[in-house]
């Protein structure tokens, strides 16, 4: 059985700021493992000193786990970037990698049940950003690494992006795998505390090969320490190209190294901007109308870079002339809104004009003023009246939140009864005044009601509800021409119980599907006023009410329905002692929940049943 002696796994911090062609910025967020050795000539340094250990016969098997990658890299390119980053290491010391595929097998360090499985993968949770990469490590009393496993953060963005960020992660973190820790030296990749601050870097420097020659050997064989010297040729036929008035492209032909060559390095005037990894780069942020000139060099993984090429220019783009409008700038508009529903005041708003081309045009409205404030919602549902010397008529108000819905029980020019209804309004600033269009529909017989026939017509007029306290207010209206105001009150009817009881107060109607009549429960303690608007059996507006109900049951209510007739209310002179009242027949309401009821009812000899519900509005 083997001897295996657990390592204090190294943690690789990084913290990546991408900005356009910007080598990632690393920062420390930890320390870990073990570093007391420095090598006799460089400073890497490695896992177990002073032999080091290494992957035996400098082979590392590896396999990739896809679970838990995330959606913004592709598993293609996280194995091109993971292989990527192993062939540098490769180029400089005698250590081979072998993909041998796909696995599920998890990540089994740091535990004592050792898999043996190299495993290269996602962490979605193990992993706190900016940390974007950690390697752990096991071997045994041979010196040899047994199990090496590598641990992307899945949950931190910089990780893959810029490619530049993902590059140094794997590069550093391939390092640690093959068994050198943190170097002393810094600008490596394997720079890192205690001794040294990450660096970002994806070139190896000398002093990264020095400590892969230590464990591997040179390519082409022997052991100690061979960097690579050799600097990649200068690129050639450098190319400028302007975009934009921000943005110029550039384009080079490719250099050719002893090795290979990994970055180009492109400055502007002689300041360095950033690397890439291609033969093209974008560089933004740059000055309308202004003349720039590049330079580009290229460099190997073990960090030689060739001289600088010969410089291209370019003048970014102009920017477009500015518009022109003919005359001068038009004064901002102004305009005044209604507060929400519920709201008292007003909404001040203000656009100006802006030259577009050779057009004036408005911009969008900017709120200057806004003196709205939420007014308690008073209840005003209930029946009303104009009193005792214009007994007879009345109007029904029934509420639902701030949205009020007025039907006026009225006598037409023959003393006909008919109904008018304000079905929606608004109301005024002060939020005292409610004002709407009025209607009379046209409608069939209520003794064989045909929807098809029902008509609302144009608004006949318009009216308003001026509350001057909770309990009195004016009517005003206008109908078919014809002007006039009524004072109204609340009508009393019911007497005092303090009893609980459901409270049925609403608009109730039959459905679509007999849509244009209704009736409207004005509801007082126990007591139901019933007012029931439909249509005569030549269409006109008719209505018949039951003020005198009772209980017979705790769902059941009915009474004796009435028909009424009196002298013309608009236009007219009022005459409360023609009222003349019939009884018609009888109505009983059985409630069979809050919201749902059947209306029974018997006028002329004709009796009905029809299911009926509260009408939203």
């Amino acid at each position: 059985m083997k001897s295996l002696k657990p390592l204090l796994f190294s943690l690789f911090t990084c913290a990546f700021a991408g900005v356009a062609l910007a080598g990632p910025t690393v920062t420390d967020l930890g320390d870990g493992g073990i570093r007391t050795f420095d090598g006799p000539v460089e400073k890497y340094i490695l896992f177990n000193p002073p032999t080091g250990i290494s992957h035996a016969g400098g082979v590392m098997n590896w396999y990739y786990n896809d679970a838990n990658r995330p959606a913004a890299v592709t598993k293609s390119a996280t194995l091109a970037q993971i292989q990527a980053s192993q062939a540098k290491w490769s180029a400089v010391c005698k250590i081979t990698f072998v993909y041998k595929g796909e696995t599920a097998t998890g990540f089994s360090l740091p535990t004592s049940s050792i898999d043996g499985v190299n495993v290269i993968g996602w962490d979605p949770t193990g992993l706190t950003a900016p940390t974007s990469g950690l390697t752990q490590v096991a071997w045994d009393g041979s010196n040899h690494i047994v199990d090496s496993e590598i641990r992307l953060n899945a949950a931190y963005s910089a990780t893959y992006s810029p490619s530049s960020n993902f590059d140094a992660t794997l590069t550093h973190e391939v390092g640690h795998s093959i068994g050198l820790d943190h170097s002393d030296v810094s600008n490596q990749v394997m720079s890192g505390p205690p001794h040294t601050a990450y660096d970002g870097r994806s070139s190896l420097g000398s002093d990264d090969i020095a400590g892969c020659v230590h464990l591997y050997g040179a390519p082409g064989g022997g052991g100690g320490p061979a960097p690579d010297t050799q600097a990649p040729s200068v690129p050639t036929a450098l190319s400028a190209t302007a975009t934009s008035t921000t943005q110029v492209n550039l384009s080079w032909h490719a250099s050719t190294d002893n090795v290979a060559v990994t970055t180009y390095k492109v400055y502007q005037g002689g300041s360095f901007l950033g690397s890439v990894s291609g033969t093209s780069a974008a560089v933004n942020g740059l000055n309308a109308a202004t003349t720039y000139s590049f330079t580009v060099a290229a460099c190997d993984a073990a960090g030689n870079c060739s001289a600088q090429s010969s410089s291209a220019s370019a003048t970014t783009q102009s920017p477009p002339p500015p518009p022109t409008c003919s005359g001068s700038q038009p004064p901002n508009d102004q305009q005044v809104l209604s507060c929400p529903a519920g709201e008292a005041g007003s909404v001040t708003q203000s656009r100006s004009y802006s030259c577009v081309g050779t057009t004036w045009t408005p911009g969008a409205w900017q709120t200057t003023g806004n003196t709205c404030t939420t007014v308690p919602t008073q209840s005003y549902q209930d029946m009303w009246w104009a009193g005792a010397n214009e007994n007879g008529w009345g109007l029904t108000i029934t509420q639902h939140g701030d949205k009020l819905f007025l039907a006026m029980y009225i006598y037409g020019a023959a003393g006909e009864p008919m109904w008018v209804v304000l079905p929606t309004g608004t109301w005024n600033a002060a939020h005292t005044t409610y004002t709407g269009d009025l209607y009379i529909p046209t409608g069939a017989s209520y003794s064989a009601y045909d929807v098809s026939r029902y008509s609302a017509g144009a608004s006949v007029g318009s009216a308003s509800v001026s509350f001057d306290t909770s309990s009195t207010g004016t009517l005003s209206y206008v109908v078919r021409g014809v002007a006039g105001t009524k004072r109204i009150s609340r009508l009393s009817f019911g007497a005092v119980d303090t009893t609980p009881i459901t409270d049925y107060a609403d608009m109730w109607w039959a459905g679509a599907a007999q849509n244009g009549w209704g009736l409207v429960l004005t509801q007082q303690y126990h007591a139901i006023f019933a007012a029931w608007y439909t249509y005569d059996a030549t269409g006109q507006t008719t209505w018949f009410v039951m003020p005198n109900g009772s209980w017979t049951s705790s769902s059941t209510y009915t009474g004796a329905l009435y028909r009424t007739r009196g002298t013309q209310v608009i236009g007219g002179v009022y005459d409360p002692n023609a009222l003349a009242v019939t009884q018609a027949g009888t109505l009983t309401l059985t409630f069979t929940g809050t919201g749902s009821a059947t209306m029974t009812y018997t006028v002329d000899g004709v009796t009905q049943t029809k299911p009926i519900t509260r009408l939203a509005f």
